[in-house]
């Protein structure tokens, strides 16, 4: 933790006392220390002033630290929900809203998505060429086991297909989707992505079966990133499916289908489902979403949908937009239509309105509408409002302030400092749960009603729990659903204290934005997202010119080991494509980057040993004790083999009784051999066990 340091430590009397006792060692002369004295009058009013200026010094508060952190580019961390994944399985096909609740006891979590679910969930699939190589069933689907699938073989390459098989068709002009868990149980993890890859490595096509043959989807979301990592491929229907025979196999079909591109590791599924989706711990107490889908009609109704939770079981209040200002419908029909998940309001725009404004829909949980109307202000400068929630999560939380007939939407923001007199912001302090509003100088006060229009609590940390806790839905859809999270919740963080954030930006500060160093660029094209780098090493100029003799002195050459050692010359390039974007952020302007294929040097070794006689299990201890010593090498770059490092190895193993004999056999480009019998790989050589032949003898 940074120290905290204190100025105001010492009082008047201490501060002066301190002082007197300095005389007689800086001026002898000096020898009256009675208050009459002038020179005592003059060092109490010094004292004075010391205490004063120590007192102001130690009053740092919570704004200027907030200053701070903004001269340092940063902010605190606002509180972050948790999230799992939710299993359900229901009694007939349906639609469960954005933002639909469910519970682990008290603890809420809220749909991400809206999503379709069904009744009878996938019922087999396989991946297929030009015919059905790889199989799963039904039950094999239901038993609850890991699949470890390839979902496109071994070697995945274009036309390559993943064929999905339903038991009943999916509906048409409503999202979809699919979560699909993969496998990432390998030595290397794959760095994880939050967008696409700049080169993917496939391109893939949804489609779906239909009278007319197979049709491409429609609104295609892939959160796997081409199945690199979990996620929900979300997408729509335009057609009618049509139930069919592919390759003997009768169902409602989607399939998924290599165009061109190959992968360094094949996607292996572990298991994948239409009834699975993401689901994150807030309780949203107030919703505010504008009408995207607005029809009007003959008579002069306007119709707008609303399709989250809130906006279908909540009370509502509707808002058409004119100029900045919303302007509330006084009267508003609603009608459900829960099969589809969604409701419709249908009203007329107050006289002298025109009807094209946007269309604002603010949604109330049932007992929430008494946070409708925050309070009354009163126009004085600097006003702040209590929400009395400690819960409260920054994201979700916005407000609007009646001015005239109508009302305005204010912005949020850190601070009052680049806020003008006319600006409308206000500061939230979710920590407090605290509305403060600016001063007249800086930032406008309001005057009239203060609606809270987006509101949601949250519990940070302490919301995450355990696998199969997440089990009750919403009383309000009325419906049958057995849910379950599969997994433990994820993520989840409590508001960060101001120490929290020095101490962090302390550590970000110590991180280069820029490589400047070898080690800078290799922590980097490490961490390059959607790829597994095994590791990677820059080389030193004089090895550099090892390997090629004409070398450019302001490059920076680095040699990169994927994790898949054979990787096809086309997905070697991807590699290379996208580590060469991703660095491109932090490479030093002037200075060129340059990527190394590794060279495998292979050693073939030959033992010739005899084991003690009453040994058991010596054959296994020997060929153990060669596998491990050439693992070492496994991410070094330029190792050199030993001889007498594999002899003493061999020669210490308590089941030896005598080594007869030792040899290597290398293959591969760039290596030295040295006098002793070690061996010395090129700058960008990786070292890796070939074959290995054990003689043993016993006597």
């Amino acid at each position: 933790m940074i120290p905290e340091i204190l100025f105001d430590t010492e009082d008047f009397e201490s501060i002066f006392e301190d002082a007197r006792g300095k005389i007689a060692g800086l001026y002898p002369e000096w020898t009256d220390y009675n208050y009459h004295d002038p020179g005592i009058t003059m060092l109490e009013m010094f004292a004075w002033l010391k205490e004063g200026q120590q007192f102001y010094m130690d009053q740092t508060g919570e704004e200027q630290k907030e200053k701070f952190l903004k001269l340092l580019g940063t902010k605190r961390l606002r509180k972050e929900p948790a999230s799992s994944l939710l299993a359900v399985d229901v009694d007939k096909d349906r639609v469960i809203p954005k933002g639909t609740k469910f519970y682990a006891d008290q603890i809420c979590y809220e749909t991400v998505e809206q999503n379709y679910v069904v009744k009878e969930d996938i019922i087999k699939c396989f991946y297929a060429d030009t015919q059905i190589r790889d199989f799963v069933d039904g039950h094999q689907l239901s038993f609850g086991s890991p699949l470890r699938f390839r979902m496109f073989g071994s070697e995945p390459e274009a036309l390559d297909a993943f064929y999905i098989g339903l038991e009943d068709a999916l509906p048409q002009q409503i999202e979809l989707s699919i979560y699909f868990d993969l496998f990432t149980g390998y030595e290397i993890k794959r760095n994880r992505l939050t967008k696409e890859l700049t080169v993917p490595f496939v391109h893939f096509v949804m489609e779906y079966l239909t009278e007319d043959g197979w049709e491409e989807v429609l609104e295609q979301r892939d959160c796997t990133y081409g199945f690199l990592q979990d996620g929900q491929i979300f997408f729509q229907l335009d057609k009618t499916m049509k139930k069919s025979a592919v390759f003997g196999e009768e169902a409602y079909y989607l399939r998924i289908r290599i165009l061109d591109g190959g992968y360094d590791v094949p996607p292996v599924l572990e298991s994948f489902s239409v009834n699975v989706f993401e689901v994150r711990q807030i309780d949203s107490q107030v919703e505010h979403c504008v009408a995207k889908k607005v029809q009007y009609l003959k008579d002069g109704t306007i119709e707008v949908e609303g399709r989250t939770f809130l906006s279908v079981y909540g009370d509502n209040d509707i808002y058409i937009e004119q100029d900045g200002i919303l302007y509330e419908i006084a009267v508003v029909k609603k009608y459900l239509r829960q099969d589809k998940g969604m409701c419709t309001f249908q009203f007329h725009t107050p006289q002298g309105i025109l009807q094209e404004g946007r269309i604002h829909i603010i949604s109330f949980a049932k007992d929430a509408t008494m946070l409708r109307t925050l309070d009354i202000a009163n126009e004085y400068p600097s006003q702040k409002y209590a929400l009395s929630d400690k819960y409260a999560l920054y994201e979700n939380f916005s407000l609007m302030v009646k001015e005239g007939d109508g009302y305005v939407i204010w912005e949020k923001v850190e601070d009052f400092s680049g806020s003008g007199p006319e600006d409308r912001h206000f500061i939230f302090d979710s920590r407090e749960g605290m509305i403060q509003f600016g001063d007249g100088r800086h930032g406008l006060p309001p005057a009239g009603e203060l609606r809270i229009i987006n509101y949601a609590k949250c519990l940070g940390a302490s919301g995450k729990v355990k696998d199969n806790q997440i089990r009750e839905i919403a009383k309000e859809l009325g419906i049958a659903v057995e849910a379950a999270n599969q997994k433990s919740s994820w993520g989840g963080r409590d508001e960060e204290t101001f120490e929290e954030s020095f101490v962090r930006v302390q550590k970000e500060m110590r991180q280069p934005l820029t490589a400047v160093s070898y080690e800078d660029y290799e922590q980097y094209i490490k961490h390059t997202p959607g790829l597994m780098i095994a590791s990677c090493k820059a080389l030193l100029p004089q090895e550099v010119k090892e390997i090629f003799p004409y070398y450019n002195d302001s490059a920076v050459t680095i040699v990169v080991k994927p994790f898949v050692k054979q990787l096809k010359k086309e997905v070697m390039k991807i590699y290379g494509k996208n580590i060469l974007a991703y660095i491109e952020q932090f490479r030093m302007a002037g200075t060129s980057v340059y990527l190394v294929k590794p060279e495998y040097i292979h050693f073939d070794v030959y033992v010739d040993v005899e084991l003690e006689s009453h040994y058991v299990g010596g054959e296994e201890r020997v060929k153990e004790a060669v596998q491990s010593f050439f693992q070492e090498f496994n991410y070094k770059f330029g190792s050199c083999v030993r001889y007498s490092g594999l002899y003493g190895k061999l020669d210490m193993l308590e089941c030896v009784r005598r080594l007869y004999g030792l040899s290597f056999e290398v293959k591969g480009t760039g290596v030295k051999y040295l006098p002793d019998g070690s061996v010395l790989a090129p700058p960008n050589g990786v070292v890796e066990l070939g074959q290995m032949e054990c003689q043993f003898s016993m006597i």
